[in-house]
């Protein structure tokens, strides 16, 4: 059982920064903007409300491979669906070259983190019991180094730190618990605006 949830987590985390990638490709050559990305994450939140009642061929079966079975119960997607409201968000508000860097910190930094920290870790942060600070501190100089293709690299340092750290609190608007798929990409497109000013 345990091996079994190693694998889907090897496979979640690979996947979030092949779709990362995937994204940032698509930006950056002009093929989608943020409308699109708005568009996208309603049609995924049809599937994954649909995908709740009745199989749908596609969509389930990616389910299958990369969803937690918390998720599959209470909402199929929603990684995805989260990553694409973060992507958007951030895409329609910002220029360019800060709405894919702060993809880029997403994609990297919350997968390179989680899997380095599960497999390299030791000490744990004291503020998310499933997370060490190895895996925080990798997963901020890989995203750093990622959004350097973009921004000045001291800039997407700072950035990923921040966004890193705000990945740790629970935070909820409403009583709804915000997903770190919208915080990191938000809150790293603010500081690289800031910073950039």
């Amino acid at each position: 059982m345990k091996k079994e949830i190693e694998l889907l987590e090897i496979r979640r985390q690979s996947a979030h920064l092949l779709f990362g990638f995937f994204l940032v490709f698509l930006l950056l050559n002009g093929y989608i903007d943020g409308i699109f990305l708005v568009g996208a994450f309603f049609f995924a939140l049809f599937l994954s409300l649909l995908a709740k009642c009745m199989r749908i061929p596609v969509f389930c079966h990616f389910l299958d491979i990369f969803e937690r079975k918390k998720d599959l119960e209470s909402l199929p997607g929603k990684g995805l669906l989260s990553f694409l409201l973060g992507s958007a968000v951030v895409s329609l508000i910002f220029p360019v070259n800060i709405a894919i860097s702060s993809i880029l910190i997403l994609a990297f930094g919350d997968s390179v983190s989680h899997v380095f920290g599960r497999h390299f870790g030791g000490i744990k942060t004291p503020f998310h019991a499933k997370k060490h600070i190895e895996g925080s501190i990798f997963g901020i100089l890989i995203s750093a180094i990622a959004a350097s293709f973009f921004v000045p690299f001291y800039i997407g340092l700072i950035a990923s730190i921040v966004a890193m750290l705000l990945e740790f609190p629970t935070i909820r608007i409403m009583g709804v618990k915000i997903d770190d798929n919208i915080i990191i990409p938000i809150s790293s497109a603010i500081c690289l605006f800031l910073l950039m000013q």
